[in-house]
């Protein structure tokens, strides 16, 4: 009966190892994906920047039309989404120039 005990003890341990190396490997290659997609190059964030700063303007300039033609609810959003757009992207593309 030892024997038997000692097999199986002998092979769950060795079953536990294989899955812990296992597991240990997967989580430092998801490690290594999310460390690379968390910091793009810089040429990256900063066309993403340019783009959404661009969007922003677009926002800007349709919200102030908005206003032209006499809305007021519709335009107060576009402004305020377009501003804040601009702004976060140029806080970006400073931010990213300064490392």
């Amino acid at each position: 009966m030892e024997k038997l005990n000692a097999k199986l003890l002998a092979a769950t341990k060795r079953i536990s190892m294989d899955t812990l190396r296992k597991s240990n490997e997967m989580v430092r290659k998801s490690n290594e994906r999310a460390e690379k997609l968390a910091n793009p190059p810089k040429r990256i964030v900063r066309i993403g920047s340019v783009v959404g700063g661009c969007i922003g303007a677009g926002l800007l300039i349709i919200g102030t039309v908005g206003f032209i033609l006499g809305k007021t609810v519709w335009p107060i959003s576009m402004v305020t989404v377009g501003v804040i757009s601009i702004v976060s992207n140029i806080i970006n593309i400073i931010r990213t120039n300064d490392k």
